[in-house]
């Protein structure tokens, strides 16, 4: 004698339907399976729908803030090219000098309409000063420059200690990044073998 009760098998579309009908009558009798996924979406019910829509405003405003850097970056990028196209003596991308302390001030003064936004005129110094072309030429050079080229301070020994140190961090990335380029360039080449 079989006591073994024999369980109905129930398909995806049918375990759909039985979630989908919220009426009591058109609601088959429930298996084992049917129960589970009626018990799960009861509790997804009963949890509000708060956390996607603060995701989505989350990733809206860090979408929108990217942008808004992005923006920043390239109006200070167009002021740097401004400058060293009006300035050549004093910013140039490949050449680098030393320049003035207190430098921003003098082209606020000179070109109120294109630094009306002192934000964007620190972005742009901070993009020609944080490269290590900068850093070298403060450790290398004895002066400093104004707008014009002309020499206008010194750099002490303290800021040539200042700039070393990111100076040799940046050196050895470079180092690094090149001698795995060619490390990779480097494929061994097959043998010819005659016969």
């Amino acid at each position: 004698m079989n006591t073994s009760r024999h369980k109905k098998q129930v398909t995806l579309a049918e375990l759909k339907s039985m979630l989908q009908s919220d009426s009591p009558k058109a609601e088959p009798k429930k298996t084992g399976l049917a129960k589970k996924a009626a018990s799960v979406k009861a509790k997804k019910a009963d949890k509000p729908e708060s956390k996607p829509v603060e995701i989505s405003h989350e990733t809206e405003v860090q979408q929108e803030a990217a942008a808004r850097r992005q923006q920043r970056y390239q109006e200070a990028r167009l002021l740097l090219e401004f400058l060293c196209e009006t300035y050549p003596n004093c910013f140039n991308f490949k050449f680098r000098k030393p320049l003035k302390v207190g430098i921003d001030k003098d082209i606020s003064a000179k070109h109120p309409d294109k630094t009306s936004n002192r934000a964007v005129l620190a972005n742009a110094l901070k993009i020609y000063t944080l490269n290590i072309r900068y850093w070298k030429a403060i450790i290398s050079q004895e002066n400093r420059v104004n707008l014009e080229g002309e020499v206008d301070g010194v750099v002490t020994e303290e800021q040539k200690l200042h700039a070393s140190g990111p100076y040799q961090k940046a050196l050895s990335a470079l180092t690094e990044r090149q001698a795995k380029l060619r490390n990779h360039s480097k494929k061994p080449k097959p043998s010819k073998i005659k016969a």
